[in-house]
């Protein structure tokens, strides 16, 4: 492969530059000027190492999975069920810490571990990005690279399709993700989220569910765009249903990082005052303590207007719980043959405060359809266990696409080395 000489930080050049940067007594204005030139020579460097090593001189080796693996962030959960399922499968497995390498200061300074195989780089495009800035240029060699993104409208922005190309395939947790990337110019490939078989004990008195209530559950994490997880749509939803503060059910909101969007929380508090069956649970939990609150609702609302896959439900109903959830964007995944699961929709112009989705269209919920399902919900417990059964079903066939035989057929077969035969 031919790589720039420039590209080396030993280049007299770039050597030169660097040492007027450090040394030379320059004026503030001149010094930021060495400085920034000095970090387009070395940024360079690394957007082109990034194409130079695409399919050539790929080695055997680990799969390195760089993922958020110690965040409650849902990918981060993303994450670690990846590198799980590749370690089920038989797979080598290296877990990476990519908050850590991001925000490393710099360039070309974080050591990737282990050699060749392949880099799956559970984390969006941004962020791959800055994985890319950051680790060694010559530890971008000889790997087999996946990028592994969620994208939550029909069109994945211009930036992120420019980005794909410096990896070999994209992959997404849902069809819906992966049309978005059409014309990325990579092979993009569905592979859902493989959620395992798993139980956890229901505890509703510690989570402080009402007693002898039907205890509905909706989940955000704030920093997701409050917009599109639509927390305060669940609000409306159960206040339509039971206009009045009554017995027969509650609805609890639980927010993660409820401090990111005062807006929201001050318009979900309007809402709610006045209502002892709302409450809001702002309580950090750990995954273990948040499969156990799923499992002590009885329903799980999630009247999200675009989802990249929906994790949400996807475990609630992993769990056997009922799921109730708008029709629409990547819980399709597997929600599609659960019709009596599914709250109709109309698709509207996404309007987003935080900037982030914007010139597409996203789903609105009918919120009075969602109102009379979660009154359904609440008198039927024979369509609850319905809905929980089928939805764990359908759940648990999103894990074939990660089964031995099934990843033998995929390209990082012949770069990943497996800890059994």
């Amino acid at each position: 492969m031919t790589q720039s000489t420039l590209g080396d930080l030993r280049h007299p050049a770039l050597k030169a530059l660097r040492s007027l940067w450090r040394a030379a007594p320059l004026p503030p204005a001149a010094r930021g000027v060495a400085g920034r030139t000095v970090a387009a020579v070395i940024g360079a460097r690394h957007r082109r190492s990034r194409l130079e090593g695409l399919g050539v001189d790929l080695k055997r080796g680990p799969i390195v999975v760089s993922g958020f693996h110690n965040e409650a962030l849902g990918i981060g959960r993303g994450g670690r069920l990846t590198a799980q399922a590749l370690e089920d499968a038989g797979y080598q497995v290296i877990r990476h810490d990519a908050r850590a390498a991001i925000q490393t200061p710099g360039f070309a300074n974080v050591a990737l571990p282990g050699e060749g195989g392949v880099w799956l780089q559970h984390c969006n495009a941004p962020e791959a990005i800055a994985l890319f800035d950051r680790v060694r240029r010559e530890d971008l060699f000889g790997r087999y690279r996946i990028g592994y993104w969620a994208w939550e409208l029909p069109t994945a922005p211009k930036d992120w399709l420019r980005t794909a190309r410096f990896f070999d395939e994209i992959w997404t947790p849902s069809q819906f993700t992966a049309d978005s990337l059409a014309g990325c110019g990579v092979p993009v490939r569905a592979m859902p989220h493989p959620l395992p078989d798993v139980t956890a004990d229901p505890d509703p008195a510690r989570f402080e569910f009402l007693p002898g209530r039907i205890n509905f559950l909706a989940m955000a994490d704030l920093r997701s765009s409050a917009a599109r997880k639509n927390p305060l749509g669940a609000v409306e939803a159960f206040l339509r249903a039971f206009p009045e503060p009554q017995a027969k059910a509650a609805l609890t909101l639980k927010l993660v990082q409820s401090q990111t969007d005062a807006a929201a929380m001050r318009a979900l508090g309007a809402r709610i005052s006045g209502r002892p069956d709302i409450r809001l649970l702002v309580e950090e939990y750990d995954a273990d303590d948040v499969l156990r609150l799923l499992a002590s609702a009885d329903v799980v609302l999630s009247l999200h207007r675009a989802e990249g896959f929906g994790l949400v439900p996807a475990e609630a109903l992993s769990l056997g719980r009922a799921a109730l959830a708008t029709g629409w964007s990547g819980n399709m995944e597997f929600m599609a043959d659960l019709p009596e699961a599914l709250v109709p929709y109309s698709l509207i112009k996404a309007q987003d405060s935080s900037g982030r989705y914007r010139r597409q269209m996203w789903a609105d919920p009918d919120l009075d359809a969602a109102a009379a399902q979660i009154r359904l919900l609440t008198e039927d417990a024979a369509l609850r266990a319905h809905i929980g059964r089928k939805g764990r079903e359908a759940v648990a066939t999103l894990r074939r696409a990660w089964s031995r035989d099934a990843l033998k057929v995929l390209p990082i077969d012949g770069c990943a080395a497996r800890t059994r035969d």
